[in-house]
């Protein structure tokens, strides 16, 4: 019998045998993503903290939580709103767990009197460019309009990260379909022409 049929063959085996296994786990992560806003504040902290540090997911959720962060503080500081109380609204915006830890921190630092780019650079989340546009912003008394240019900036960051992914995705699935496709009719008709072989003299 050929190596591929073998394989196919213990794929499947493997999967009758466990498929009940695999469907919990699956069910489980799924479970555990959908519902991770329900879990304890350190597990939620720690599962959002590990999605951050993920290659893709990461840069989205980061480009993603900035810009609502920025945008959400330009907006409330532009309608005169004291910045000790627009950060708590900024906070509410951050759907990532470790963001939204950060962005409560800094209300503290700044009624202590830390600037808030100085309290922004002490948290790893926040992204170095973000942080100079605020220290920036607040040099020169125009921390609203910096403010909103690097919430725009997170935004052209986060469309330019869609506009390379989208186009890698549909040749990634054709591919991944076409070796699995072909690997099963490879493992069905391979001991079908090895079977001439039985006739051969």
């Amino acid at each position: 019998m050929p190596q591929i049929t073998r394989w196919v063959l213990g794929a499947s085996e493997t999967l009758a045998q466990g498929g009940s296994h695999f469907a919990l786990m699956a069910v489980f992560v799924i479970g555990l993503l959908a519902g991770s806003k329900y879990l304890g504040g350190q597990t939620r902290l720690s599962l959002h903290g590990f999605l951050l540090s993920l290659p893709l997911f990461g840069r989205w959720s980061r480009y993603t939580n900035t810009a609502a962060l920025c945008h959400t503080l330009a907006t409330t500081l532009t309608a005169g709103i004291p910045l000790t109380h627009a950060i708590p609204y900024a906070a509410q915006t951050c759907r990532n767990e470790v963001f939204r830890h950060a962005t409560q921190q800094l209300t503290g630092q700044v009624e202590s009197g830390d600037r808030l780019w100085a309290a922004m650079s002490e948290a790893a989340c926040f992204p170095p460019a973000m942080v100079r546009l605020v220290r920036l912003g607040e040099e020169t008394g125009r921390l609203e309009a910096l403010l909103t240019q690097a919430g725009l900036q997170c935004e052209d960051g986060l469309a330019q990260l869609q506009s390379n992914l989208l186009p890698m995705i549909e040749p990634a699935l054709m591919l991944l379909m076409g070796c699995v496709v072909g690997g099963i009719i490879l493992a069905m008709y391979l001991p079908i022409f090895s079977m001439g072989d039985l006739f051969l003299p």
